[in-house]
C-alpha cells in the first residue's frame, strides 16, 4: 500500500505556508484529495482559522516515488468553517503550539497556523487557560487528524536486515572536492537506492553529515555522499560512529496536545521560541 506525503497549501495576506501530514492509503495519488477532503474533516480542519485565512490546495506525493503526485486546487475560505472575523485579510499572528502522540507512542511537535489572538483564553500568568472557543475547535482539528487516519513519519529502528554499521573512516573523494567517501566494515551492504543516516557524528566538527543523505557509487565497504570536504586531514578515522539506511515507516496519530500559543508572525526557521515569555526551544516540523 503506497505512503503518501499530503501538504496542505495556506495563504493569508502576504503570507503563505503549509502544513505537512502522512497517509497509508491505497489507490492513485488523484484519488486522495476527494477521500480525505469530507465535509467533516474540513469542519475540523478549518474551524480554528481566522477568516483572512484560504485553503488554496492540496498536494499529494507518493513518499517513495515522490515524481507520483497529484495537485487538488481548492481556494477555499475559512470563514466558510469559522466564526472568526478577520476583516482586513492579514495573516493572523497565532499559532498553537503542541504535539502529536503516535500509536506507536512516539511524539511529534505540531504547529497549527492562521488562529486569532482575540478567541485564546488566557490566566493572570499569560499562559493558555483551557477554556473558550479556541479549545473546542482545536479539539475538533484533533479529531478531524484522527478520524481521515493520518500519520506522522518517523525513522525505523535498526533491523536484521537493515543494522547500524560501524564507519571505518572519512576521506576527501577523489576528483571531487564536493563530495566524502565514507568507509563501513559489515557483512550488510548498503543500499543504493535508499539515503543514509548517520549518527555518533559531531556536528560542530563535522557539520553537515546530519539527517537523510544520498549515497553513490556503493560498494561493499564504502560509498560517497554529496558533502563537501571541509577538513584539513586527507583521513579521518572515526570512532562510535555508525551509519545505516534511513527506512520510515507511517504511525498513525491517536491524540493531540496543545501546549501553548505563539502570537509572532512565524516565518520558516528550524527553532522557534516556545511561548510569550518562556525560553523553552520549540523545533518545527
Amino acid at each position: 500500500m503506497p505512503n503518501y506525503r499530503l501538504s496542505f497549501i495556506f495563504e493569508a495576506g502576504q503570507a503563505g505556508w503549509s502544513e505537512q501530514w502522512y497517509l497509508s492509503a491505497s489507490g492513485d495519488p488523484s484519488s486522495i484529495p476527494e477521500r480525505v477532503l469530507t465535509p467533516q474533516f474540513l469542519g475540523g480542519f478549518l474551524g480554528p482559522r481566522a477568516a483572512g485565512v484560504y485553503f488554496m490546495a492540496m498536494r499529494v506525493n507518493d513518499a517513495d516515488v515522490p515524481r507520483r503526485s497529484f495537485l487538488a486546487i481548492k481556494n477555499i475560505n475559512c470563514k466558510n468553517y469559522s466564526l472568526s472575523v478577520d476583516p482586513l485579510g492579514e495573516e493572523p499572528p497565532v499559532a498553537a503550539l503542541g504535539y502529536v502522540l503516535t500509536a506507536g507512542s512516539r511524539k511529534r511537535s505540531v504547529m497549527v497556523r492562521g488562529l486569532v489572538d482575540a478567541s485564546i483564553a488566557r490566566d493572570v500568568s499569560d499562559m493558555l487557560a483551557p477554556t473558550g472557543e479556541i479549545v473546542k475547535q482545536l479539539a475538533a482539528y484533533a479529531q478531524a487528524i484522527i478520524g481521515a487516519q493520518l500519520c506522522v513519519r518517523v525513522l525505523s529502528p535498526p533491523a536484521g536486515n537493515n543494522p547500524d554499521r560501524s564507519v571505518v573512516s572519512f576521506a576527501p573523494k577523489q576528483g571531487d572536492p564536493g563530495s566524502t567517501t565514507v568507509t563501513y566494515n559489515d557483512f550488510n551492504p548498503i543500499n543504493p537506492t535508499q539515503p543514509v543516516i548517520f549518527h555518533g557524528i559531531s556536528q560542530t566538527t563535522l557539520p553537515g553529515y546530519s539527517g537523510p543523505l544520498p549515497a553513490f557509487n556503493v560498494t561493499p565497504t564504502s560509498f560517497d555522499v554529496p558533502i563537501a570536504w571541509r577538513s584539513p586531514a586527507v583521513v579521518l578515522p572515526m570512532r562510535n560512529t555508525t551509519v545505516r539506511n534511513a527506512q520510515y515507516t507511517l504511525d498513525p496519530v491517536a491524540g493531540i496536545w496543545w501546549e501553548d500559543m505563539r502570537t509572532k508572525k512565524v516565518g520558516r526557521p528550524i527553532l522557534l521560541s516556545r511561548g510569550r515569555r518562556s525560553g523553552v526551544r520549540y523545533r518545527s516540523r
